[in-house]
């Protein structure tokens, strides 16, 4: 079980503004929790939006496509519900049997308790003309997929739809994707820390094998390629320091 490429899906888009009532339109608030979960999650996994604007439309089997041709390991579509009910709502695929997609959305659905959100339930739906699942977000998907409806706008639940709210949703969806995947922060490094962690290697000309072993771990851990280029300079002079190192220590024949 593993996550190492999340797609996150903001519901609706363009002029699909999904439910809208009380002064929310669904499709900005699914865009707001996901640009916190790509956010919170981003530390732990590659992330691919499906759009980042409010103007981008995509069906869901669009995204679909995109989720199987990037290789993801988990689609998470992002909704909130109208219709006037009350409470949350996950939905997984009908074929648990080959999926975690019902354990995740049970693991949400905690969260959203933990927060103080109920929910109405956590639920599959068949397609009995197709013999696959009803949602076209899921039955395309060729890894796990899961839809989240945090709560209705057009129902006392809106009252759950303010930015601490939103946040607090985003949160809790983002905590239960880590504790579900036991994720570990991934290796990232800011320039200050980069150059703090190169120095001390060569803090030691001695100890080349702590050099080597710093580049290796640099290069072996999804590292942010954005901040080494532009700590290209910075690089450039470590890399000469090396060489100089390596230099120095073959003619006094430490290699020998």
């Amino acid at each position: 079980m593993k996550l190492n490429k999340l797609l996150i899906v903001a519901g609706h888009g363009g002029k699909d503004t999904g439910a809208v009532a009380n002064n929310i339109i669904e499709r900005d608030i699914n865009l707001i929790v996901a640009k916190k979960v790509q956010e919170l999650m981003s530390k732990f996994c590659d992330i691919k939006m499906t759009r980042t604007d409010n103007e981008t439309y995509l069906t869901p089997y669009e995204c679909a496509v995109i989720g199987n041709k990037w290789g993801a390991d988990l689609a998470l579509h992002i909704h909130h519900n109208g219709g006037g009910g009350d409470g949350a709502e996950i939905i997984h695929t009908v074929f648990t049997e080959d999926s975690m997609g019902d354990e995740l959305s049970e693991k949400i659905a905690d969260k959203f308790r933990v927060i103080g959100q109920n929910v109405r339930r956590v639920f599959s739906r068949w397609n009995s003309k197709e013999n696959n699942d009803y949602y076209s977000a899921i039955r395309n998907a060729d890894q796990d997929a899961v839809i989240t409806e945090f709560a209705f706008v057009d129902s006392k639940d809106s009252k759950m739809l303010t930015d601490e709210w939103l946040d607090a949703e985003a949160y809790a969806i983002s905590s239960a994707l880590i504790e579900f995947y036991n994720l570990e922060v991934k290796m990232s490094y800011k320039d200050v820390e980069l150059e703090e962690i190169l120095n001390m290697a060569l803090e030691n000309p001695d100890d080349m094998i702590n050099l080597i072993d710093t580049l290796v771990l640099l290069s072996n851990n999804n590292f942010d390629l954005g901040i080494i280029q532009k700590s290209g300079k910075f690089i450039d002079d470590a890399i000469l320091k090396v060489f100089k190192v390596a230099y120095e220590l073959g003619k006094e024949g430490y290699y020998d």
